[in-house]
């Protein structure tokens, strides 16, 4: 389960390595948060920023609260549900602006879900605690 604090730089741990396709290449992640009420879906890379250690990654994922860079791992959440899905997939090449959606990928998903948002939003509706 991924915990996102709102208004925060959040601190990720994920076992990718274990379902890569490529374990002995870098590679690179792209993330895929869906609401499971809404539907709505947020495509992002996490700033990863450690890799060397080989039971875990470790990414930041900024909640903003108001802005994203969806390149850099700054994202924004809206709405009060705590009901989220992810999904990570893997890539052997970046992603920028043209290309960051899931069929850039491999289509191999490496890791996926639940995510537990908490926190306040900015308009000060509280979104609550949903564990599951």
């Amino acid at each position: 389960m991924i915990i996102i604090n709102k208004n925060s730089i959040n601190t990720v741990a994920l076992t990718l390595l274990e379902k890569s396709e490529f374990p002995n290449q870098y590679t690179y992640n792209l993330f895929l948060f869906e609401n499971a009420e809404t539907g709505e879906e947020k495509v992002f890379t996490g700033v990863k920023y450690t890799s060397n250690n080989q039971r875990y990654e470790k990414f930041y994922i900024t909640e903003s609260g108001t802005t994203e860079n969806l390149l850099d791992g700054l994202i924004n959440i809206t709405g009060n549900t705590a009901q989220w899905n992810y999904k990570v997939y893997e890539s052997l090449a970046s992603f920028d602006a043209n290309n960051l959606a899931v069929s850039a990928t491999t289509g191999n998903i490496i890791e996926q879900g639940r995510v537990l948002v908490k926190g306040i939003q900015n308009n000060n509706n509280t979104i609550n605690d949903v564990y599951l």
